[in-house]
């Protein structure tokens, strides 16, 4: 074992068999320290893993939050529409009534225009009536002018008979 294999120096000879020999030994306490050192770099690794998968979950988590926040947006959003459309339709009932105040309006102009008619119609009565009264004034003259004639006639017989004495 200790013995120079072909083509090697010495010093390197020396490095193999005591390589060999170290090998040969049973392992001491401090050997295996070294070995168990590598699944403790695992642990720490699976720790260092764990606190990845808590920190994605924390990101999941974020994004959800992001995802409901946007939806609490969207749904604000959709409240600001109905809001809008609740003002508009606020609009179309106050034009509604103000249509309705020009109808009524309209309707009492219109009760107006009948009165106005209506007091044409007496307007014109009124004016037939004072025709009727022109008329009758006229007759009155008539009749007072044929009693006149009546008392020229009669003032003709009285002459006559004057005549005839």
């Amino acid at each position: 074992m200790g013995g120079m294999s072909y083509g090697q120096q010495p010093e390197t000879a020396a490095l193999t068999s005591s390589l060999q020999e170290t090998a040969a030994l049973p392992s001491s306490p401090q050997t295996r320290s070294c070995v168990n050192k590598a699944p403790r770099r695992d642990i720490c690794d699976t720790k260092s893993l764990r606190r990845d998968i808590c920190e994605t979950k924390s990101l999941r988590r974020d994004i959800c939050d992001t995802k409901s926040l946007r939806r609490d947006i969207c749904d604000t959003k959709s409240l600001r529409r109905d809001i809008c459309d609740t003002k508009s339709l606020r609009r179309d009932i106050c034009d509604i009534k103000s249509l309705r105040r020009d109808i009524c309006d309209i309707k009492s102009l219109r009760r107006d225009i009948c009165d106005t008619k209506s007091l044409r119609r007496d307007i014109c009565d009124t004016k037939s009536l004072r025709r009727d009264i022109c008329d009758t004034k006229s007759l009155r003259r008539d009749i007072c002018d044929t009693k006149s004639l009546r008392r020229d006639i009669c003032d003709t017989k009285s002459l006559r008979r004057g005549l005839l004495r």
